[in-house]
């Protein structure tokens, strides 16, 4: 498996990322309602379901440990390891 490299960025209204495949943005936000929209991700972290792009965002001063950095940082990663297999050619 080859390393790779990667910068995120958690911002208030987008999280964006860039590495060696490309870079990724979509909007901090959330919600556990089910959620029909474009530009939609959706997440399943420790059995609850996300749909990330809609719903809440933050304006927390500290954003560390909030569940909305959480769930966005793991959509990102997960986004990121599913362009990573394709780009490896493992669909």
């Amino acid at each position: 498996m080859q390393s790779r490299t990667k910068g995120t960025d958690n911002g208030y209204l987008y999280t964006k990322s860039v590495s060696d495949l490309g870079k990724c943005i979509f909007k901090s936000a959330f919600t556990t309602a089910d959620q029909s929209v474009n530009g939609m991700a959706t997440i399943s972290i420790d059995g609850k379901e996300y749909c990330v792009g809609v719903g809440h965002t933050t304006t927390d001063t500290d954003k560390t440990d909030s569940e909305m950095n959480r769930v966005c940082t793991l959509t990102d990663l997960a986004i990121r390891n599913e362009m990573t297999e394709r780009s490896d050619g493992m669909e």
